[in-house]
């Protein structure tokens, strides 16, 4: 594909953009929803560097959702944290899995 756009005369910029985009997409969404999804549950940072920092900082809701469990007895409020956290997960996998969806399939 690459030696036909070069004969084609087709440039870097479009080579880029018309062959290894699309050949890349399904490993850009599989790296997106891992590390967005990640990103929502960090816990460990903010537990191990912080404890949720000064004031409250630093304190995210997977943090939120462990401390009131742990610390303050709540595992309603927790679970309802745990709820909404994945319905947040859950929406940002749908709007990513749509931007990168392909047209051909």
């Amino acid at each position: 594909m690459f030696e036909a756009a070069a004969i084609d005369g087709a440039g870097p910029f479009r080579t880029f953009w018309s062959i290894t985009m699309p050949l890349m997409k399904r490993t850009l969404l599989l790296a997106s929803v891992v590390l967005s999804t990640a990103g929502l549950v960090v816990f460990v940072p903010a537990q191990l560097l912080t404890q949720g920092g000064p004031g409250s900082a630093t304190n995210f809701l997977m943090y939120q959702a462990a401390q009131d469990v742990l610390r303050y007895g709540q595992p309603g409020n927790a679970n309802a944290i745990v709820v909404i956290l994945l319905a947040l997960i859950a929406v940002v996998a749908a709007v990513q899995f749509r931007l990168m969806r392909s047209d051909n399939a």
